[in-house]
């Protein structure tokens, strides 16, 4: 009996801590499921925020540039003034040590000088006087320069330096979210259990159960970060200036449009020139083509286009990017740079020929895709220079370019596509050797030699090698030549103005879209166009996707 009692007394209180234990398991588990729910909010916010901070990142480099080029030409600009300054300080010194010479001596004498050692020893003490204070003058100049110089080294370092810490900082921070941890300030380390209690004035922020919300775009600058999740806690500091996030978001829309323009005019180029060779009836335009269009022809093709395009890149350099001319000058004296110009140049001049040559032969809608089959060779090619070492996402993108290649090439005759193919080597090669050079010269610039030494070896090569065409046909093809240097010109300029607001890696994934656009451009425009095949088709969306996959890569790991 006594027993029974006993036992019936304790079961309300097991059955009461039971209840306790369900219900703080409870309040567990709905923290926690909190806690998730605000980790992985704040990782999407901080992915957008790497966002913003790499396009930034891009921008900062392009005025730290910029910037850069603007202080050499001011130093110059000082040191020329400066040299005037000197120069007529000088003369005032020399005119008046000799005016005082000449009336001391005037005064002092009661007959007329004449030639005598006397007068040669004034002269020379004059000179000497003159001499020395000149070289104190160039003293304090050399002395001035080199500080200059030297703040401006230092001012570079600190930039650097600053940049490389912020790179640094946000892929540690990128890192510790990809790992669900949360970032810690140094010296701290996270609670190992959870502490509900509200915070207190001079508690540690990290070591209590607060976490600090990010603020969101939507939010308003100068309101109040808030403490989350939503229980009693306490309100931390006011939130910094947001970034003009609308703004932003007009100048990528914009670069990206002008890109977009600029891929279209590339494309339109490819089909103008397989209308001139295969022939064409289409907008009022009717235009004869060729019986035979070979390498030659392709030359004076490139030619005639490049006698309109180096004026209007002339023109339009200095008002994309000030500095040009100076860049140029150091480009030209610095031989390491000069040589890589050079071969990009050729490299290019190659590519540019031998798609012409397979655009008029085997049309416009194979002679692009296969042009940008180059990853194939460029990819190994800087690994092997720079060990970029590719991963998995890249060498599955680089077996589908391959496949597409396959199926394109399928149904042709392998010496057909053998221009198709050169170009493609050749355009990789050009890749490559503007990769080496791509921290050292501004892209306006390095365009502007690459196309002038694309100009003087294709005018060699005329000179060597003339065309000969009918006479009936003269006038058409240098027409269609001088049309061609209008048409790149334009897609230049929105080229250089899209890479200026969007940056060099935005830019070649639009321009990844040129393969299927000139297919497409080719089909609705060109009657005389060689039909595709219906398995070349997915070859010229694997090759475009391809690309468009590299560049997303190359974004997502900036």
């Amino acid at each position: 009996m006594g027993e029974s009692d006993s036992q019936g007394r304790n079961d309300p209180l097991l059955q009461s801590l039971d209840d306790d234990f369900q219900a703080l398991q409870r309040h567990f588990a709905d923290q926690l499921a909190k806690d998730i729910e605000y980790l992985q909010s704040e990782k999407q916010r901080l992915m957008s925020d790497l966002d913003a901070l790499r396009v930034e990142y891009d921008q900062l480099y392009i005025d730290y540039q910029s910037l850069k080029n603007e202080s050499e030409v001011a130093l110059s600009t000082r040191e020329l003034s400066q040299q005037n300054a000197w120069a007529k300080r000088l003369a005032r010194v020399l005119a008046q040590n000799l005016r005082d010479d000449l009336h001391a001596y005037v005064t002092n004498s009661s007959e007329l000088p004449n030639p005598s050692q006397d007068w040669l020893h004034a002269l020379d003490d004059t000179l000497n006087r003159s001499v020395r204070a000149l070289q104190q003058d160039l003293s304090s100049y050399q002395s001035a320069i080199a500080q200059q110089l030297t703040r401006m080294q230092a001012m570079e370092q600190q930039g650097e330096v600053i940049l490389e810490s912020l790179v640094a900082r946000i892929s540690d921070q990128l890192g510790n979210y990809q790992l669900g941890q949360a970032p810690t300030r140094a010296g701290t380390t996270l609670p190992s259990g959870l502490d509900n209690r509200p915070l207190r004035d001079g508690s540690d922020v990290v070591g209590g159960r607060a976490y600090v919300e990010r603020p969101r775009l939507d939010q308003v600058a100068g309101a109040t970060r808030r403490v989350v999740p939503s229980y009693d806690g306490q309100t931390i500091g006011p939130a910094p200036v947001l970034v003009d996030e609308p703004k932003r978001d007009r100048t990528l829309k914009k670069g990206m449009v002008l890109c977009g323009i600029a891929t279209l005019g590339f494309s339109a180029i490819t089909v103008l020139v397989g209308a001139l060779s295969l022939g064409a009836n289409a907008f009022d335009l009717v235009l004869t083509g060729l019986d035979t269009f070979n390498f030659f022809n392709a030359n004076t093709l490139l030619w005639l286009q490049l006698v309109i395009l180096i004026p209007i890149l002339a023109l339009l350099a200095p008002q994309l990017y000030r500095s040009v001319w100076r860049d140029v000058g150091q480009s030209i004296r610095s031989r390491p740079r000069l040589f890589a110009l050079v071969g990009g140049g050729v490299f290019y001049f190659f590519a540019q020929v031998f798609l012409f040559q397979a655009a008029a032969t085997l049309g416009p809608a194979v002679a692009a895709p296969l042009l940008f089959s180059y990853p194939l060779l460029a990819v190994p090619l800087l690994w092997w220079l720079n060990g970029d070492r590719p991963n998995l996402l890249r060498s599955v993108v680089m077996l589908a370019i391959a496949m597409g290649v396959v199926l394109i090439l399928r149904p042709l005759a392998l010496a057909n596509a053998g221009p198709a193919l050169l170009s493609a080597v050749a355009f990789s090669l050009y890749v490559v050797t503007n990769s080496l050079n791509s921290r050292q010269s501004h892209p306006i610039s390095a365009g502007l030699i690459q196309h002038c030494i694309m100009a003087i070896l294709s005018s060699i090569i005329l000179l060597i090698r003339p065309m000969a065409v009918t006479q009936d046909l003269t006038g058409q093809f240098v027409l269609g030549g001088l049309a061609l240097g209008l048409v790149a010109g334009v897609s230049y300029f929105f080229h250089y103005t899209g890479l200026r607001l969007v940056g060099g890696l935005r830019t070649a994934l639009v321009a990844a879209a040129t393969p299927i656009v000139t297919a497409l451009l080719a089909i609705f425009t060109l009657i005389n166009q060689p039909s595709l095949q219906i398995i070349q088709w997915p070859g010229i969306i694997l090759i475009t996707l391809g690309g468009m996959t590299l560049a997303l890569d190359r974004l997502s790991r900036q």
